[in-house]
């Protein structure tokens, strides 16, 4: 079964041990006069179980069918979660709009939730553009990324959905009654072009997808601690800085479930090619000058680590 791409990628099981083999060949390499055929083989093994970190883009999963629909309610819970408690602090309060700081924070600390919720299920995606990039990076299938994109996009409209049921409609606005018709719809801002909308969507998603590349990353598993805490946190920031420009989707799930409901889809294109755009061109960098390949984990020895 292929390794779980995403946000939450804890250290996969064979890094740690690879370490312990790695003591025990520099233990015997010492006593036994260097050991090489011992070290040549270690490295091998070692060389081969990194590799299988990856998994082919078309791979016949040997997951069965139970762990696929569990993998997809968790994305489509945690989803659900982002968007249900993100849209619900840019809820007005008495005709009082929250604050700029109120709605960023709000998302940032719903995705450190949903995290935490999916993480050791699914490897917490929760973004369509985090999957595209998990499939460039070779940590998700196509077959993967098909169920948990459409999971998504299903956790999008029913954290959307309960929002509307709960939240009277005098309220469901950002202070301004006249908003509620496309309440919390991520839309470009009136002064803003479509090309720098469009700009904006691409750096934003790509540097939230660089930093699940890194995170993903095996070479980093010893940094991985609070990852929910340090995503979240990374998502607040972005929004501070791309909320005036386009609503700061970088997650077309997210933006999908209100337009949906609300029937809004002014330039809703925007939130899909801009993330998807933006999610590609980061993992294709990250993958093409900073992961290891093939050729370079077979210089790997026990000596000079993994």
């Amino acid at each position: 079964m292929e390794q779980s791409g995403g946000i939450s990628i804890i250290s996969p099981p064979s890094i740690t041990d690879n370490n312990a083999a790695n003591n025990k060949v520099k233990s015997n390499g010492s006593s036994n006069g260097g050991g090489g055929g011992l070290a040549a083989s270690t490295a091998s093994r070692l060389m081969n179980a990194k590799e299988k970190l990856r998994v082919p883009w078309c791979k016949n999963d040997d997951g069965s069918a139970v762990e696929w629909l569990k993998k997809g309610v968790a994305e489509m819970i945690g989803t659900a979660i982002i968007v249900f408690l993100g849209c619900l602090g840019c809820v007005g309060s008495l005709g009082t709009a929250p604050t700029h700081l109120q709605i960023c924070l709000s998302f940032g600390f719903a995705v450190m939730i949903a995290i935490v919720c999916t993480a050791h299920i699914s490897g917490a995606h929760l973004n369509p553009a985090v999957t595209v990039g998990t499939i460039v990076c070779g940590y998700t299938s196509l077959a993967s990324a098909a169920v948990y994109i459409i999971s998504q996009m299903a956790g999008g409209v029913l954290g959307y959905a309960l929002l509307k049921i709960i939240t009277p409609q005098n309220h469901l606005h950002g202070g301004d009654p006249n908003t509620a018709a496309g309440f919390c719809a991520t839309l470009l801002h009136p002064r803003v072009s479509i090309l720098q909308g469009f700009f904006s969507e691409v750096i934003a998603t790509g540097i939230l997808v660089f930093m699940v590349c890194s995170i993903s990353d095996s070479r980093n598993s010893r940094n991985t601690d609070s990852v929910a805490i340090k995503v979240g946190l990374a998502v607040a920031v972005l929004c501070f800085g791309f909320v005036p420009y386009t609503g700061c989707s970088m997650n077309p799930a997210r933006s999908f479930g209100p337009a949906l409901i609300n029937n809004l889809w002014t330039d809703h294109w925007l939130f899909w090619f801009g993330p998807m755009v933006g999610a590609l061109l980061s993992s294709l960098l990250y993958k093409s000058l900073f992961m290891p390949n093939l050729k370079e984990q077979r210089t790997i020895t026990p000596e000079n680590g993994v």
